[in-house]
C-alpha cells in the first residue's frame, strides 16, 4: 500500500523504480525553473520534476552546509516536448497546485529546479514516471501514476 504522504517507506516501489532505470538508462539534466532558461530544455519527449528548495531554509546557514534540503514537488511527462510542459510550469497560469507551491517561502538564492530525461517510446515515459510518482509521492501531482487493470503501477514487475 502506497505511503499516503511523501516518499514510500516500503522497498518494492523502489526495486521497481532500480530495475526501470537500468533498462532505460535515462540521462538527467537540469535547470532553474524560470523562463528565461527555456533554450536548455528540448522540444523533446521524456519524464521531467520540479524540485523546490524546503521553507525550513529560511534562516540563515553556514558556508560549508550550504546544500539546500530539497525533494520533487511534481513529476510528469510529455509524449511530444518537454520544453511544451516547461512552458507551462512557468507561465503565469500554472497547475492550481503549483500555483500553491510558488507562493511558499523561499530562500531567495536557492531557486526552483526542473529536471528532465529525453526518452523515446510511450510505455517507458508512462512507466518511468508511474515509478518516480509511486516513490516519492509529490504533493502537487493530483493522480498517481498510470495502473494497470488490477491496480499494479503500469511499471510494475509481472
Amino acid at each position: 500500500m502506497p505511503n499516503p504522504k511523501g516518499w514510500a517507506l516500503e522497498p518494492s516501489p523502489w526495486g521497481q523504480l532500480e530495475k526501470l532505470v537500468g533498462d532505460i538508462r535515462p540521462v538527467w539534466k537540469r535547470t532553474v525553473l524560470d523562463l528565461g532558461h527555456r533554450a536548455h530544455v528540448p522540444p523533446a519527449p521524456g519524464v521531467y520534476a520540479i524540485e523546490f528548495p524546503a521553507p525550513i531554509q529560511l534562516g540563515a546557514c553556514r558556508e560549508e552546509s550550504r546544500a539546500p534540503i530539497r525533494a520533487p514537488i511534481y513529476i510528469g511527462k510529455s509524449h511530444t516536448s518537454i520544453l511544451d510542459r516547461f512552458k507551462a510550469h512557468t507561465s503565469d497560469d500554472p497547475q492550481d497546485l503549483i500555483a500553491l507551491a510558488r507562493k511558499l517561502p523561499r530562500p531567495p538564492q536557492e531557486p526552483w529546479i526542473f529536471i528532465w530525461a529525453q526518452i523515446r517510446g510511450a510505455d517507458k515515459i508512462t512507466n518511468l514516471e508511474t515509478a518516480l510518482i509511486d516513490c516519492f509521492n509529490p504533493p502537487c501531482n493530483k493522480i498517481r501514476g498510470a495502473r494497470l487493470a488490477d491496480g499494479r503501477p503500469a511499471g510494475a514487475l509481472p
